[in-house]
């Protein structure tokens, strides 16, 4: 050992080369026993590092500029060997001399052997390079400008390496099993280092590849081993196919390790690739690029999926093209988004309400463009996409409300719709009336379980207790109604769980229980919380202005949405408490009382003459719960909370496009079982009935009596469906309606038990309530069936 401590430096490197070379180079090794003492002395000795392989490297440097083959060829392979060894057997002191170490692997790389490329240096260089990147600690990058600079150079080398063409197949595999060393190294994820810098040589490489050939897209992988990987020339030629799988994968690794400004870095080093590569033809290959969004989602960290999307949703928004035919990008871009939204993954943490903007305020830009604006379709798509997975509970509830808001914006000719004329004002709002009934047909074909993250504790469970939605909840006998919604925690709008029923926990408090990846952060879990909360009446009450919109193709796109949203999401309060009338302050309450006035005055639009005003009922005001002090109490609150739905503009003129729509409107209602569609129903509808009677004995238009005829058969329509829906029988209206026939209807369904019992009424009161005068503009503008208020003995 005392021989081993005296050596000079120089001897001991000599020592690692055979005197003769009598073998292939790629069958040649230093002398290991040589290599064994040179590390020793080096681990023993940092100080002499840097002049250690400031030797090595002349002695490579010399052998890079001489002639090719012989015996220069054999020592630059050796020299890169034995820069190998010591980086693995001295890493720890690896900053001293990883700028040498890396212009080593320089010289390996752009070696040419009889003017070509040699692929047995490059194999070792490549092995050098993987050995420095997977050993190397975060804080050299950035720190070192020389180390920094030499690093980058060997990165771009090797990532044009492997986009050669197709006559470098063994060439572009050992480049990409270099790259793959690159990608687990702290060189790219370190807060010190150039993330953008680097990822910008690293993706175009591995994107080639992928676009080469068919990568495999069944299996995610695992991240790349932090280990140092030896790399050899391939036994037998690669096939693309088996580049793009080994590309697949590491791109993997890169957004598994990533967070999310990397991630977001990333995607925009994409996107320019795909933009310069072959002057962006890619984006004409729409399963390709979806194929890169969905799994860039899929192998993301449950907390940074939603900044995938978001990047996405992004670029869909960066679409400033008023007129004109979208391009292959704009169409792929939109696709690709529509994609991730619908696809497998949960996205737990998405900002749904920011994507719907963006993904509408394009849908209104883009009105110039025309009625057949080939991009309205893929909007309609992806807006619907947002309806498909359940994050929150009232998720589906800030979507509608959302669109209201932007339909009732351009109607007044607000944002994108400033500029906008009358026929640009309709086509818009035709559009995301489009968009609207897109929603309400997404959400009912989709799941309503709501999705939530929660981190993975330690013993292989998930923190908190487990959610109770996967066990049987009662919906009152409705198949139409959801169980209420359950959860053991606090959902916040993004859908992440804070925490359980005994409380939340903090975050240090989590991350101390939870299992963590290999970069330290808590593994999240998506894990169901309950169902989602149907749309609420009193938000999609606020669209009943659009029924009487002046448009008839506007009215017709809506009428079809009204009798989705009463069809599906209405909910009716069946089963549970009286459905009682005499709350105007209850939003189905609101929600009927507005919606038969908007059915009345369309229906009777053919006329002028407004109903009369409502008369006082005899009915006893004791009968009631509520007093004339609770109302004037409640009153205020009501006001404040309470937004009035404008009905202005041109009068509408009912179609019979209108009046079929309405028959189904009324047939919904009714069938849906509802106490207060009832009460708030057969009022208007005798008095529809009465007035028609009295304008068709004042005119003698024929139109206007075709109008009133449709109107006499709206009435008979609505009358039979609460008869079948309560098992009654009514007597059908005759022509012209009698006071007889009015009190006959009344008296029968006064009669019913059963809707005594779910209106919370007896037999007189029920009477008087369903034979009082109904007034269109009273129940408009008080929220509740004028003839409640008069039962009540408000008015």
């Amino acid at each position: 050992m005392g021989l081993l401590h005296t050596s000079n430096h120089a001897a001991l490197i000599n020592s690692c080369y055979p005197k003769a070379v009598n073998a292939p180079v790629g069958e040649l090794k230093p002398d290991g026993n040589a290599l064994s003492k040179l590390a020793f002395y080096c681990a023993g000795r940092p100080k002499k590092l840097p002049k250690v392989m400031a030797v090595i490297y002349e002695r490579a440097e010399k052998d890079a500029r001489a002639a090719s083959g012989g015996r220069a060829r054999a020592d630059l392979a050796l020299t890169i060997d034995v820069v190998r060894g010591l980086v693995s057997d001295c890493r720890s002191e690896l900053q001293c001399f990883a700028e040498l170490a890396l212009k080593v692997v320089e010289l390996g790389l752009g070696r040419k052997e009889a003017g070509k490329r040699d692929v047995e240096l490059e194999a070792r260089a490549a092995g050098l390079f993987h050995a420095i990147a997977v050993y190397s600690s975060g804080t050299f990058m950035g720190m070192d400008e020389g180390l920094t600079r030499q690093y980058l150079r060997c990165l771009a080398m090797l990532s044009e390496t492997a986009q050669l063409g197709s006559d470098h197949l063994e060439s572009r595999w050992i480049a990409l099993a270099a790259l793959d060393g690159a990608a687990s190294s702290e060189l790219l994820y370190a807060a010190t280092s150039d993330f953008g810098t680097q990822i910008r040589s690293i993706v175009p490489a591995l994107l080639f590849s992928v676009s080469d050939a068919e990568a495999g897209t069944s299996s995610l992988g695992l991240p790349t081993s932090r280990k140092a990987a030896t790399i050899t020339p391939p036994e037998k030629t690669p096939t693309p196919s088996t580049l793009a799988n080994r590309a697949v994968l590491t791109l993997r690794s890169i957004v598994r390790l990533s967070h999310a400004v990397q991630l977001s870095t990333k995607l925009t080093a994409t996107s320019r690739w795909i933009d310069k590569y072959g002057g962006g033809k890619l984006w004409g290959e729409p399963q390709l690029i979806e194929w890169i969004g969905s799994s860039n989602v899929a192998a993301s960290a449950v907390q940074y999926r939603a900044t995938v999307v978001s990047w996405w949703a992004d670029q869909v928004a960066g679409i400033k093209l008023e007129s004109g035919a979208p391009s292959a990008k704009h169409n792929t871009l939109i696709d690709t988004l529509s994609a991730i939204l619908r696809g497998p993954t949960s996205l737990v943490g998405l900002a749904i309400g920011s994507v719907l903007a963006q993904l509408t305020s394009l849908l209104v830009h883009r009105v110039p463009a025309g009625a057949n604006d080939p991009l309205t379709p893929r909007l309609l798509s992806a807006i619907a996409a947002l309806a498909s997975k359940i994050y929150y509970f009232d998720q589906l509830n800030d979507i509608v409300s959302d669109l209201i808001e932007k339909i009732r914006m351009v109607k007044n000719g607000g944002g994108e719709a400033a500029a906008f004329d009358e026929e640009q004002r309709t086509r818009a709002m035709r559009s995301l009336i489009a968009a609207l009934d897109a929603v309400l047909v997404e959400a009912k074909q989709g799941n309503t379980d709501v999705h939530a993250a929660v981190p993975v504790a330690k013993n292989g469970t998930s923190n908190g207790s487990s959610p109770r939605s996967d066990s049987p909840a009662t919906n009152g006998g409705s198949e139409h109604r959801p169980p209420l919604p359950e959860n053991d925690g606090t959902i916040r709008g993004n859908g992440v769980l804070l925490g359980n029923g005994q409380g939340l926990r903090s975050k240090k408090e989590a991350d101390g229980e939870a299992q963590l990846d290999a970069m330290g952060r808590p593994i999240m879990r998506v894990t169901k919380a309950g169902r989602r909360n149907r749309v609420s009446s009193d938000v999609f009450r606020e669209s009943l202005f659009l029924l009487l919109e002046n448009d008839a193709s506007l009215r017709a796109e809506y009428l079809k949405v009204l009798e989705h949203f009463v069809e599906e999401e209405l909910d009716v309060g069946i089963g549970g408490e009286p459905d009682r009338p005499d709350d105007p302050w209850k939003d189905s309450t609101r929600f009927f009382s507005e919606l038969h006035a908007a059915i009345y005055d369309l229906a009777a639009s053919f006329t002028t003459s407004p109903s009369d005003s409502a008369t006082n009922s005899p009915l006893n005001p004791a009968t009631v719960i509520l007093t004339r002090q609770d109302v004037r109490s409640r009153q205020s609150s009501l006001t404040s909370r309470r937004r009035s739905v404008a009905f202005d503009g041109p009068a509408p003129l009912a179609t019979v496009d209108d009046y079929n729509g309405l028959n189904r409107i009324i047939s919904a209602v009714q069938k849906r079982s509802s106490a207060l569609a009832v009460t708030s129903g057969v009022p208007m509808l005798l008095t529809l009935d009465r007035d028609v009677a009295k304008w068709m004995q004042e005119t003698s238009d024929v139109p206007k009596k075709e109008s009133a005829a449709a109107c006499h058969d709206l009435v008979a329509t609505g009358l039979r469906e609460v008869g079948e829906a309560w098992k009654v029988e009514l007597p059908s209206p005759p022509t012209p309606p009698s006071p007889e026939w009015s009190s006959a209807v009344v008296e029968a369904l006064a009669s019913s038990q059963s809707l005594q019992a779910a209106v919370g009424f007896d037999r007189a009161t029920l009477t008087a309530a369903l034979s009082v005068t109904w007034s269109a503009d009273a129940a408009r503008s008080r929220g509740a069936p004028a003839c409640m208020l008069i039962v009540c003995g408000w008015v």
